[in-house]
């Protein structure tokens, strides 16, 4: 049944989960399980690997244990593991992997032991035949290995999710990211211009389904379209 859900269904439970501070450790701990199980349900994997992303520090730590649970062993290494089975299972949409890979760019900082291969997978995937996966892996490649003065606020935990936001978005009421036109970008040392007020919550933006295929990022743009997580398929060239 997870295969068949609205895609409203799986980000109301993101919203659901950000919310509930005290269950997260129990949460990542949870879905983790469920990941390892199985990857059939691909709105339970996408809801898995978000929290791995967040939350991937409580998984290997054991935060916030509660009674009811049995005990779980998991390395830095193992919750890299899984997010590099998300990016190559056959079964797994665009979608699901272009959250993997923003969730291993997360892991980057949070995981200092499994930097190097995290940069490795990401830099492998520079190759990938998906051009929106491709796209994504060289922008936080070029992060990883140049930016670092932009890429602690890229990669910090996510702010509580508004759902009122997010409904509104949804409805069109509210925008989905803040427009460049209207911000005054201000320049960083790399030659990158970062949009001065670009919250980190629009950088994530979970409600940008039907919005199409970002094209290369430059300029203002960069860190607005960085890490959309909702990809439609690029369409074929004409001709």
């Amino acid at each position: 049944a997870g295969n068949f859900v609205k895609d409203e269904v799986w980000h109301a439970l993101i919203i659901v989960i950000s919310t509930a501070s005290d269950l997260h450790g129990y949460t990542v701990r949870a879905l983790y399980r469920v990941f390892q199980a199985s990857t059939e349900q691909e709105s339970l994997v996408r809801v898995a690997v978000w929290c791995v992303g967040e939350y991937g520090d409580m998984l290997v730590n054991n935060v916030g244990m509660l009674d009811i649970e049995e005990p779980i062993t998991v390395t830095e290494s193992d919750a890299v593991d899984a997010m590099e089975v998300a990016i190559k299972c056959q079964r797994l949409g665009l979608t699901t992997k272009a959250m993997a890979l923003i969730a291993l760019f997360k892991l980057s900082s949070r995981f200092p032991s499994c930097s190097e291969r995290i940069k490795d997978i990401i830099v492998q995937n520079k190759r990938s035949l998906v051009l929106e996966l491709q796209q994504r892996s060289i922008e936080f490649s070029c992060i990883l290995q140049k930016h670092h003065n932009i890429r602690s606020a890229l990669v910090e935990r996510m702010p509580i999710l508004d759902e009122a936001t997010f409904s509104g978005r949804k409805a069109g009421s509210l925008p989905t990211a803040v427009s460049t036109s209207s911000i005054i970008p201000c320049n960083l040392p790399n030659g990158i211009a970062k949009p001065a007020a670009a919250p980190i919550g629009d950088l994530l933006d979970l409600s940008s389904d039907d919005a199409p295929p970002a094209p290369i990022s430059s300029g203002g743009d960069f860190l607005q379209d960085l890490l959309g997580v909702d990809l439609s398929p690029a369409s074929a060239p004409s001709g």
